[in-house]
């Protein structure tokens, strides 16, 4: 997670799965793309996850988990 030079993988491990993305980022201001690194590890019962830089790029995501009528709540 360190690493931010680290190319996008996934990793399987014996309790949890490890994953890296490259997410891409358009700043309007500036008027150029920026790469971030996001880190997530994924259990049998949690998800956590890590930003390169400051902000929330989930919360969008988080809004629709606490909708109850949201069709993410209703999938098992």
């Amino acid at each position: 997670m360190l690493n931010t030079g680290q190319r996008p993988k996934t990793e399987d491990y014996e309790s949890y799965i490890y994953t890296v993305l490259k997410m891409i980022l358009l700043d309007t201001k500036k008027e150029e793309i920026t790469l971030d690194q996001v880190s997530i590890i994924l259990g049998p019962n949690y998800i956590l996850s890590f930003q390169e830089r400051e902000g929330d790029v989930f919360d969008p995501l988080r809004e629709r988990f606490k909708n109850p009528a949201s069709r993410l709540r209703k999938m098992e």
